[in-house]
């Protein structure tokens, strides 16, 4: 499944404006995806600074703070009767790592 959404106000949904892309938890008995009446829960979860990187994005220098926050997806489906239908995002959608960085120093401190 792919979300696109008009991020540019232009009144056109374009390949470049895709919001999410992700794969069915479940299987869908046909392809009940087409024609979806119901609602799109959507949920992004990242570090600030990426955030104001990305709403301030002509701003030269952002100050930041290097605790791990990897960025997380939240995707469901909820239908006209309530069923709700749940994704794991893939590709650039797929949940971050828990990749740590360490500088010299850190490595000394926890020596």
């Amino acid at each position: 499944m792919k979300i696109f959404q008009d991020s540019n106000d232009n009144g056109k949904v374009e390949r470049k404006e895709l919001i999410y892309k992700g794969k069915s938890r479940t299987p869908f008995s046909d392809d009940e995806l087409t024609d979806f009446s119901g609602r799109i829960k959507l949920k992004k979860t990242m570090h600030m600074c990426d955030w104001l990187s990305m709403k301030f994005p002509n701003e030269k220098t952002i100050l930041c703070t290097m605790e791990l926050i990897p960025k997380t997806y939240a995707c469901s489906l909820i239908d006209q009767n309530g069923d709700r239908h749940k994704f794991d995002g893939i590709g650039n959608f797929k949940d971050g790592g828990r990749e740590m960085f360490f500088t010299e120093n850190d490595h000394d401190a926890l020596a």
